[in-house]
């Protein structure tokens, strides 16, 4: 038996030793070293190549199929690596390594319930292991299951004091329940075991507002000097310190780190703009037509809350929370991943670019469209009247959410358009809205994305609120009022006490909406002006107005 050691754990590749091997052999333990290698690299499209060749050698070895499914998820194949994954645990089926990474495959396909409890059932069992905690954590922060996220973290933390990953997680979590004093303690303490932990920099930096007497600045501009620092290290120092500065109103210096932390971020990206413009441009030149494929569902129980992000959308999703009927259930990805198996199916399987997916989407039926939304949910939702889905970019399909529950509320918050564009930019976001860092990519999708919205407003009339983020910090209950009267929610002053919730939030407005409703951000964008002028000359040029 060989005993082969990758990235996660200890995993098995039975092989005769004693065999002999024809010219040109790799053996099991090569070919599984080179699967995690391309995986830690994050060559997934070549780790997936690699894997299957693996799978193809050695059927019979879990650790094959558990290789494909991580380079699969990587390459954002979930069906590929849900299905791998499944066959390893044919073969090893108490494997608990294997049963808490398909909890994130099921995450990958939509199906957010059975994620939630395959983690559970470990913790119900119980498990030593810090990889395996680490990754149902993982698993109970997209569930925003943040209750059960901090207490897996903190079992990670109490089995191993100085497991990086379970540090970095138990801080995340920290953070997520609003304790932002111990996240900023853990991830020092994380910091101090692991200097190159460079996300930690930057998490760290957005746990507390910097002070004259509190700050990292000068050992982020210490830190930043290293000669050899990975490009994903220097741009996530360059945003912590954008931030901090900010802080201390010192606002050149911080556009300086920040305009070098994007420009990173842009370079090592293979993001074309157009491509999302033209995606919209098809999108409202389809959703310009007659609807077809029959009527949806008689539901008003969904609320959508939507728009570009950092507009206010969580600020508004935690004041509807805040009513006795609104459960708010967070960013779902349901509406999208069910409305693409729906055209996947009617394609017989065969793949389609966003185009294609956008004229195949006006001829899927609107009512099992709608009956597949609302099952997705399930397990998080259905224990109130209402539940408020805050997906911001569900801003694309307010078209198909209508034709699917006709019934359903959509509130669109928007914001001062030079705001809007600077928040998203100073934003260091995961993996979503690749648009932002760049001021001209930016601009460029903030006008395609007015087109759509005032195209859904025309198409829609009286069936989409606007919610004005200025008018709502400045002139809240009123706009709270309307707010609620647009949802049939009778008034509860309760709404108005958001801040003084205890329910996590996992968005970057995490501190934010700890905090009474604060206009310092309104007219942020004019500390930077001179250094916005580009992406004034886009807005002026389409004739948006944001004066």
């Amino acid at each position: 038996m060989v005993v082969l050691k990758n990235s996660c754990s200890v995993n098995r590749v039975d092989s005769e030793e004693s065999t002999p091997r024809p010219d040109g052999f790799v053996s099991a333990k090569n070919m599984h070293a080179n699967c995690w290698q391309l995986i830690r690299q994050r060559k997934f499209t070549e780790a997936v190549t690699a894997s299957r060749q693996l799978c193809e050698t050695y059927p019979a070895v879990p650790e094959s199929w558990f290789s494909l499914s991580s380079a699969a998820r990587g390459a954002r194949l979930g069906q590929l690596a849900l299905e791998a994954i499944d066959k390893a645990l044919m073969i090893d089926p108490s494997s608990q390594e294997f049963i808490a990474h398909k909890s994130l495959c099921l995450l990958s396909v939509g199906q957010l319930p059975d994620a939630i409890e395959l983690a559970r059932r470990i913790m119900r069992v119980g498990s030593e292991s810090a990889h395996v905690l680490n990754t149902i954590a993982l698993v109970f922060q997209a569930g925003a299951e943040f209750a059960d996220q901090l207490a897996v973290t903190e079992l990670v933390v109490s089995l191993e004091p100085n497991n990086v990953v379970g540090l970095a997680n138990h801080a995340e979590a920290l953070r997520n329940s609003g304790k932002m004093s111990a996240a900023e303690e853990i991830y020092s303490t994380l910091i101090e075991i692991d200097p190159s932990a460079y996300s930690a920099y930057w998490s760290r930096s957005h746990s507390f507002k910097a002070t004259d007497d509190h700050n990292y600045i000068g050992t982020l501009t210490h830190k930043l000097l290293g000669s050899e620092l990975p490009w994903r290290g220097q741009m996530q120092l360059c945003f912590a310190l954008a931030k901090e500065l900010e802080d201390l109103g010192q606002f050149d210096q911080s556009f300086d780190y920040l305009q070098r932390g994007a420009e990173l971020r842009r370079k090592h990206s293979n993001y074309d703009v157009n491509g999302d413009i033209r995606t919209i441009e098809k999108i409202i030149e389809t959703y310009s037509e007659s609807p077809h494929g029959g009527g949806g569902i008689d539901t008003d129980e969904p609320i959508f809350v939507l728009g570009l992000p950092r507009s206010g959308t969580t600020l508004v999703e935690r004041i509807l929370g805040g009513h006795s009927d609104v459960f708010d259930a967070g960013e779902l990805q349901s509406f999208p991943i069910e409305m693409i198996k729906l055209i996947t199916s009617s394609s017989n399987g065969k793949p389609m670019n966003k185009l294609e997916n956008v004229k195949a989407s006006k001829n899927l039926n609107w009512r099992t469209l709608g009956q597949a939304y609302i099952e997705s949910t399930r397990g998080r939702t259905g224990h109130t009247r209402h539940f408020v889905d805050k997906l911001p970019s569900n801003y694309l399909y307010i078209g198909l959410i209508k034709r699917a529950m006709p019934n359903a509320r959509i509130v669109l918050v928007e914001r001062n358009a030079m705001d809007s564009c600077y928040a998203m930019y100073k934003t260091l976001f995961a993996e979503a809205y690749p648009f932002t860092y760049s001021l001209s990519d930016l601009g460029n999708y903030y006008v395609a994305w007015r087109s759509l919205m005032n195209h859904w407003r025309a198409q829609l009339p009286g069936q989409v609120l606007s919610i004005q983020y200025e008018s709502l910090v400045q002139n809240t209950e009123p706009t709270v009022r309307e707010l609620l009267g647009f949802c049939e929610l009778d008034w509860e002053p309760q709404c108005l006490d958001f801040h003084k919730r205890d329910t996590g939030v996992s968005t970057a407005s995490a501190s934010q909406v700890r905090q009474p409703i604060y206009r310092s951000s309104v007219g942020k964008w004019r500390h930077y002006e001179h250094r916005l002028e580009s992406l004034r000359e886009i807005l002026d040029g389409a004739g948006i107005k944001y004066e």
